[in-house]
């Protein structure tokens, strides 16, 4: 979004929020100063989409938005799919490991739903190694790291254009630095 478009939006959070929206008491320049700020971090976005996020939030919430929460919104409206549960995920890969076995971890990732596939592959052994007298404990430590996972996610999908990239670079460029030189 341009500077301008952001004094629009701006505009129609103050009138959306009149008594709750942080700017009614700014100035013209205040407000000018406040609407460079919010674009400089929310320049990656396409004004129809912060309209798109404003109207979502505001069926939803009696307080204005922050950019947070717009950004949040934003990535919402662009991946409206459904999204998995750490129980529902815990099904899954229970249910697979109980199908498939250790002989077939590869082809019952394959068959799992895309976001359930990075947890999988990194808990589907522990699950099927632990005894079902113990399953209560792996589940509620599946579940808890799911949601690291899920919050995680939403966290990077958040992120204003570049930056994402920027921090895998950074950390692709450490892994690197890690490895033995035979390796790198």
């Amino acid at each position: 979004m341009t500077v301008g478009e952001t004094v629009k939006l701006i505009f129609i959070i103050k009138q959306l929020y009149p008594d709750k929206n942080g700017f009614e008491k700014m100035d013209k320049d205040e407000l000018r100063s406040a609407a460079e700020a919010w674009a400089m971090v929310l320049d990656d976005l396409d004004f129809t989409l912060a309209q798109k996020a404003l109207k979502a939030h505001s069926a939803h919430s009696t307080f204005a938005p922050s950019i947070a929460e717009l950004r949040k919104e934003a990535v919402n409206i662009l991946d409206p799919g459904v999204k998995i549960t750490g129980d529902e995920a815990w099904d899954i890969v229970l249910s697979a490991v109980r199908e498939y076995g250790y002989g077939r971890k590869q082809e019952a990732i394959e068959k799992m739903p895309e976001a359930v596939q990075p947890m999988a592959r990194r808990w589907f052994d522990e699950i099927g190694m632990t005894e079902n007298d113990s399953l209560g404990v792996t589940r509620g430590q599946f579940i808890k790291s799911w949601e690291v996972h899920a919050d995680r996610d939403q966290l990077e999908k958040q992120l204003p254009g570049g930056i994402s990239e920027m921090i895998k670079g950074l950390l692709e460029k450490k892994r690197l630095n890690a490895l033995p030189e035979a390796e790198a």
